[in-house]
C-alpha cells in the first residue's frame, strides 16, 4: 500500500469522524447519538461511493498497514461509543466490546458497498445497526421495541384451503 493510499484513507477516516462527531448534540441521550452518528455516517457513505468503498472494502484486501490504521479507527469511534454509553447513565459492558460493534456496522456497509448498494444505505442498515448497537445498553423494554421497528414482523396471510369436492 502506497504511502497515499495510507493518508488517503485517514483523510476519508477524518471526514466520516467529522460529520458522526457533528451530528451528535450534547446533551441528547444515547438513542438520539446513535441515530444521529448512524444516519450521519450512511449519508455521507451513500452520498460518496468512493470513499465508502476506501473505509469498508479497501482495508479488507489484507494490507498490514491498513488493517492497523483500519483497527485504530475502529478503536476511536468505539471510545466515542462507550462514553455517549456512559454519559447517558447506561451501565458498560464488563469487557471493552464497542470496537466489535463497530467492526460489525463496518462490516454490513462493507458488504453493500461490495453489491453496488452504497445509495441505499440509510434505509437498508439505520433500523438494524441502532438495535445491534443499543442492545448493549438500553433496558431490555427499549431494546425489544427498537428489535420490533428493526425487523417488523411479516404480514402472514394464510393460504386459502384448497376446494374439495363432497362426495
Amino acid at each position: 500500500m502506497t504511502a497515499a493510499s495510507l493518508a488517503a484513507y485517514a483523510e476519508g477516516q477524518e471526514r466520516l469522524s467529522r460529520a458522526v462527531l457533528g451530528a451528535c448534540a450534547p446533551g441528547e441521550t444515547l438513542s438520539a447519538k446513535v441515530d444521529a452518528a448512524l444516519t450521519a455516517a450512511f449519508s455521507l457513505l451513500a452520498s460518496d461511493p468512493v470513499l465508502a468503498f476506501l473505509l469498508t472494502d479497501l482495508p479488507e484486501r489484507g494490507d498490514p498497514a491498513l488493517l492497523r490504521l483500519r483497527s485504530d479507527w475502529r478503536s476511536r469511534y468505539g471510545e466515542l461509543l462507550r462514553d455517549a454509553a456512559l454519559r447517558d447513565g447506561a451501565e458498560a459492558p464488563r469487557f471493552v466490546l464497542e470496537p466489535t460493534l463497530i467492526a460489525g456496522v463496518a462490516f454490513s456497509v462493507a458488504r453493500l458497498v461490495r453489491e453496488g448498494e452504497a445509495g441505499s444505505l440509510v434505509d437498508r442498515l439505520l433500523p438494524a445497526a441502532r438495535w445491534y448497537l443499543l442492545s448493549y445498553y438500553l433496558p431490555p423494554e427499549q431494546v425489544t421495541q427498537l428489535g420490533a421497528a428493526a425487523f417488523p414482523a411479516p404480514s402472514i396471510r394464510p393460504r386459502p384451503l384448497p376446494e374439495t369436492s363432497s362426495p
